[in-house]
């Protein structure tokens, strides 16, 4: 039996919020279906990349969000972001 996907993510937003974000990148994860293409669960595990100075795997979240939803100004801002911060 599966866990339904808003459980999973409110599991990993919980976690996220805690500062676990080993077991959030684990249960965002597992919430990424590449067929539904949703950006903000990529942001998020791109942004846990970031908190565990995962800084390249990051940086690929983070663009891939923005590739699914280039209009969203925060996901630009996300990675804008990384990017000032690791020059």
């Amino acid at each position: 039996m599966s866990i339904p996907l808003s459980t999973l993510i409110e599991q990993a937003d919980s976690a996220f919020e805690l500062k676990d974000f080993q077991s959030a990148i684990q249960l965002y994860y597992q919430a990424h279906q590449p067929s539904q293409q949703d950006a903000e669960i990529a942001h998020s595990i791109g942004s846990c990349c970031y908190m565990t100075d995962e800084i390249e795997s990051a940086l690929k979240w983070l663009n891939y969000a923005v590739s699914l939803n280039d209009q969203d100004l925060y996901l630009h801002n996300s990675l804008a972001d990384i990017l000032s911060y690791n020059d």
